[in-house]
């Protein structure tokens, strides 16, 4: 049996990774039950283990969100999210049909945001792709990876099947951020405290939401797209210089 689910975890790194998946981990949920149960619905409690993987963007036109006021830029980073979330639905959906043809039950979880002020879902693919030691959690309140920074999208199935856990890399209290506030002090909004994070600190007192909100709404209504994310573009991590050859 133990063989078994080593394949299977092996077999559903190498459908991510070659549907176009940059990093990959499996997450062991237990820690964090009290978490998924206070901000989504008893139904998720059922699944005690997350499948987790980060799909690259494309640094071309992250690079460009300086120029928050052009309309083709700016309309432009919204395609390019529908692209690349496209891109993780089709892996979500290969990796929840593989573990149903295992024998487990699987739920991919969408991109839905249930609370458009607080950005805020049924779950929360940060929290698992964290807990897999796929990165930590910035001062921007985004995932960091080592490699490409925030400049990833996170998708998540959650699952029945007792899949080995990805030893994280990185430990949870692990701040690679340190003394750097690139983020904090680009923030249009003035929305992002500088707070680090930590298990014990709610988000509000990361990131004060309504400010972040109320700028992403002027947006729409100056360049027709509710988008922003200087915090992601401007992150050290993510220089696209670093992987110029």
């Amino acid at each position: 049996m133990a063989e078994d689910v080593r394949q299977l975890k092996s077999g559903l790194e190498d459908l991510a990774r070659g549907a176009g998946a940059s990093r990959f981990g499996v997450a062991d949920l237990a820690p964090a039950q009290d978490f998924i149960l206070s901000h989504g619905d008893d139904y998720l409690a059922q699944f005690p283990v997350a499948v987790t993987a980060a799909v690259p963007m494309i640094d071309a036109w992250v690079d460009l969100l300086p120029r928050q006021q052009d309309p083709l830029v700016m309309r432009s980073y919204g395609e390019l999210l529908e692209a690349v979330d496209r891109r993780w639905l089709d892996i979500a959906y290969s990796l929840t049909i593989a573990l149903q043809d295992a024998g487990y039950k699987a739920l991919p979880i969408a991109e839905h945001v249930s609370d458009p002020v607080h950005r805020r879902g049924v779950f929360s693919h940060k929290l698992a792709a964290h807990l897999a030691g796929l990165g930590w959690i910035g001062k921007n309140t985004l995932l960091v990876t080592p490699e490409r920074g925030p400049r990833v999208r996170l998708m998540t199935v959650l699952t029945t099947a007792p899949l080995p856990v990805t030893k994280p890399k990185i430990e949870l209290a692990y701040d690679g951020c340190g003394a750097c506030r690139t983020c904090v002090d680009v923030c249009p909004a003035g929305a992002l405290s500088g707070v680090p994070f930590a298990v014990d600190v709610p988000r509000d007192a990361r990131i004060d939401f309504r400010k972040c909100s109320d700028y992403r709404d002027q947006q729409l209504k100056r360049v027709g797209s509710r988008h922003c994310a200087l915090c992601l573009s401007v992150c050290p991590f993510g220089d696209s210089r670093k992987r110029l050859k």
